[in-house]
C-alpha cells in the first residue's frame, strides 16, 4: 500500500538565496528582513521558525504586493508550513498554495535570481511522487546557470557548483540521466572544491556507469499520435483497445480484461508507442478496481501510477499522457493514493494551454477537467480554488449533467454551521436532511457535514426514532467518507451502516430509511465495500413503495430514484436494466433534465 501522506522534504544541503532586493520603506524591509531569518531556519529544518516565517513574510507580502521578492518568500513559507504541518490534508493544501504563490512571483519576475532560486527549491524538496514539479526546478536552475553563464556577477561561484549538482539531481529524479550525466560532466570540469567529486561518490555516479538514458521517442502530439503505428500495429486495433478502456472507465468491468490483454499485445509489437503503453496502465489499474481481491487493486493501482509517472516525465508536454494520468489519479481514493495533487498538477498543466492554444483540447473535455480540478481542491480543502474552478465551469455553458453538478458544488461551499429556521417543521427539517444527505453522497462535502451538524442534536433528542437514527447514521458514514485517514473512513462506515441495519429492523417498510441507505451504500468506494448490489435493493424497494401509493415517496424523489437505480445497474453490469428503468422514468417525467442525463448515461 502506498504512503499515505509524505513527511518531509527531499534532503539536500541547504541553501543561501543569493542577491535578495529589499523593499525601500524601512518598516517593510525590517519586517521582510525578519521573516528571511526566521525562513532561512525553517528551511534547515527549525520547526518553531516557520511560524514566524510565515506570519512575518504574510505581513510584508501584503504591505508591498507589487514585490515578487516578498512575495516569492511567502510562497516558500507556506510550503514550509504544509511541511511542518500534522493534518495530511493540509500538509497537501499548503503545498499547492506555496506553489502557486511561487508561480506568480516567477510570472512577475522571471529574471530575479531571488525569486527562481526560491520555486527552485521549494519544487526541488517537494516530494515527487505527489506533486510532479521537480521538471520546475529543472526549468529554475536551467535558468539559473544560463544567467550566470552570461553575468558572472550575478551570485557567487561556489552557488553556481551547487545548482549544477542539484541540476544534475533533478534531471535524474525525472527520468533524464543522460542530461544529468552532462551536466554532472560540466559540474567536475568547472568546481575547483573536491567536495562536488565525493558528493557524486555518494550518490554512486563515481563507482558505476551512468544508466542509459531513457527512450525519448521526442515529442508526441495528441490526438495524431494515437493513429501512429509500425508493423505489426494497426490504427483499428489501437482504436479497439482505447474504446474497451474506455467502456471499462465508464462501468464495464468485463471490458477492463479484454482492454489490457488487446493493449498488452499492441504494447509489446509496439513497444515505445507511449500513448499505447499509457492505456495499458491505466487498464491495469481498472482491472484491479473491478477485482473481488483489494490487494490486487493496490498493485495495480501502484504499477499504473509508476507507469504514467514515467511516461509524463519523458513526454511532459504530452497531452494524452497529461490528461490519461489526471483522470487515473483523480479516480483513485484519495486517503489511500494521496494522488489529488498529481491530478490538479496535470489538469491545471492543460488548463494552461489554452492561453496559447485555446483549441487544443475539445470543450467538453476542458469543462470535465474544470469539475474535477474543482473536486480535487476540494478534497484538500481548498474551497476558494474548488470554487473558482467550478465557476469557470458554468462560465462556458457546460452540459446539463456538469451544470446540475457543479451548481449542487457551489451551493454547498458556504462555510460555518447550518442554522435550523426557527419556523420550520419536522418535515420541513426532514426533508432538508434528505436533500443534504443526496447531495453528500454524490460528492458534497460541505452539504455532508451540515446534515450532520442538522440531525445530530435532534438525534441526540430521540435516539430511538427509526428515521432519525438513519439519517444520522447516514450523516456519520458519509463523514467518514470525506476523512482523510483511511482508518477512520472504516471505522465511521461501519458505525452508520450499523445504525441505518437497526434502523431498518425497526421500521423496515419506511421507503424513505431504505432510501437513505440505498444512498449511502451507493456513493461509499465498491472496491473495499460492495455494496452496489444492497443499493440495487433498497433504490427497488423505494420504487415499488411510490407505485403502490406510498405517500412518503414524493413524485421528484421517484424520478431520482429511478435514474439511480439505472446508474447502479449499469454500475452492477445489468446493462438492459439500466435501460429499461431509464425508459419508465423518461415516460413518467415531466422535468426534462432527466432526458438529458439518461442521454449521457446511453453515450457513457
Amino acid at each position: 500500500m502506498p504512503h499515505s501522506g509524505f513527511t518531509g522534504w527531499r534532503k539536500g544541503p541547504v541553501y543561501a538565496v543569493p542577491g535578495s532586493t529589499q523593499p525601500s520603506s524601512p518598516p517593510r524591509e525590517a519586517t521582510l528582513a525578519q521573516g528571511i531569518e526566521f525562513h532561512d531556519l525553517a528551511v534547515k529544518g527549525d520547526k518553531g521558525a516557520t511560524k514566524k516565517a510565515y506570519e512575518l513574510l504574510k505581513a510584508a507580502h501584503l504591505a508591498n504586493p507589487e514585490d515578487p521578492v516578498a512575495q516569492a518568500y511567502f510562497g516558500s513559507a507556506t510550503a514550509l508550513m504544509g511541511r511542518d504541518a500534522i493534518d495530511q490534508n493540509e500538509r497537501f493544501s499548503l503545498g499547492m498554495r506555496g506553489l502557486k504563490i511561487l508561480d506568480q512571483a516567477v510570472r512577475a519576475a522571471p529574471d530575479n535570481v531571488t525569486v527562481r532560486t526560491l520555486r527552485a527549491y521549494v519544487c526541488y524538496r517537494l516530494p515527487e511522487m505527489y506533486f510532479h514539479r521537480t521538471s520546475t526546478a529543472v526549468e529554475d536552475f536551467r535558468h539559473l546557470v544560463d544567467l550566470y553563464e552570461k553575468n558572472k556577477d550575478l551570485f557567487a561561484e561556489g552557488f553556481y557548483w551547487q545548482i549544477l549538482f542539484d541540476l544534475g539531481k533533478a534531471y535524474h529524479t525525472v527520468g533524464r540521466t543522460a542530461e544529468a550525466r552532462e551536466t554532472w560532466k560540466k559540474l567536475l570540469s568547472v568546481a575547483r572544491e573536491p567536495k562536488y567529486r565525493e558528493l557524486l561518490k555518494a550518490e554512486g555516479v563515481m563507482e558505476r556507469p551512468f544508466d542509459p538514458p531513457a527512450a525519448s521517442g521526442g515529442r508526441l502530439k495528441w490526438p495524431q499520435s494515437v493513429m501512429k503505428t509500425k508493423e505489426g500495429v494497426d490504427a483499428a486495433e489501437l482504436s479497439e483497445g482505447i474504446r474497451l478502456h474506455d467502456l471499462a472507465l465508464a462501468g464495464d468491468a468485463g471490458a477492463a480484461e479484454k482492454a489490457f490483454e488487446l493493449l498488452d499485445r499492441i504494447c509489446r509489437k509496439q513497444p515505445d508507442n507511449a500513448l499505447a503503453e499509457a492505456y495499458r496502465a491505466s487498464a491495469l489499474s481498472l482491472v484491479g478496481k473491478y477485482s473481488s481481491d483489494t490487494g490486487l487493486m493496490f498493485e495495480n493501482a501502484i504499477k499504473a501510477m509508476i507507469t504514467l509517472d514515467q511516461l509524463v516525465a519523458r513526454h511532459p508536454d504530452h497531452l494524452g499522457l497529461r490528461l490519461l494520468r489526471g483522470n487515473h489519479s483523480y479516480r483513485l481514493p484519495e486517503p489511500f493514493f494521496r494522488r489529488s495533487t498529481t491530478a490538479i498538477t496535470d489538469f491545471e498543466y492543460l488548463l494552461s494551454l489554452l492561453e496559447k492554444q485555446p483549441n487544443a483540447l475539445p470543450a467538453a473535455t476542458v469543462q470535465r477537467i474544470l469539475y474535477d480540478l474543482g473536486v480535487c481542491y476540494d478534497r484538500l480543502g481548498m474551497a476558494a480554488e474548488a470554487k473558482a474552478a467550478w465557476t469557470r465551469l458554468l462560465s462556458q455553458q457546460p452540459d446539463p449533467t456538469l451544470r446540475r453538478l457543479a451548481q449542487e458544488k457551489l451551493g454547498g461551499c458556504s462555510a460555518g454551521r447550518w442554522a435550523r429556521p426557527v419556523s420550520w417543521t419536522e418535515t420541513q427539517l426532514f426533508d432538508e436532511a434528505m436533500r443534504l444527505l443526496r447531495l453528500g453522497a454524490e460528492g458534497n462535502r460541505r452539504a455532508a457535514e451540515q446534515a450532520h451538524q442538522l440531525v445530530s442534536q435532534a438525534y441526540e433528542l430521540s435516539p430511538q426514532d427509526a428515521l432519525l437514527q438513519a439519517c444520522y447514521g447516514s450523516s456519520v458514514a458519509l463523514l467518514g467518507k470525506y476523512s482523510s485517514n483511511p482508518s477512520e473512513m472504516f471505522s465511521k462506515a461501519v458505525e452508520g451502516l450499523l445504525l441505518l441495519k437497526k434502523a431498518v429492523g425497526k421500521d423496515w417498510a419506511d421507503p424513505r430509511i431504505r432510501l437513505l441507505r440505498g444512498y449511502l451504500c451507493y456513493s461509499l468506494p465498491d472496491t473495499f465495500f460492495h455494496l452496489t448490489s444492497q443499493a440495487i435493493k433498497d433504490f427497488r424497494f423505494v420504487k415499488t413503495a411510490y407505485e403502490q401509493g406510498d405517500g412518503r415517496v414524493p413524485e421528484a424523489a421517484y424520478w431520482q430514484v429511478l435514474y439511480d437505480l439505472g446508474r447502479a445497474l449499469k454500475r452492477a453490469g445489468e446493462t438492459e436494466e439500466a435501460r429499461k428503468v431509464w425508459k419508465r422514468l423518461l415516460a413518467v417525467s415531466s422535468d426534462p433534465q432527466f432526458q438529458t442525463l439518461v442521454s449521457a448515461e446511453e453515450v457513457n
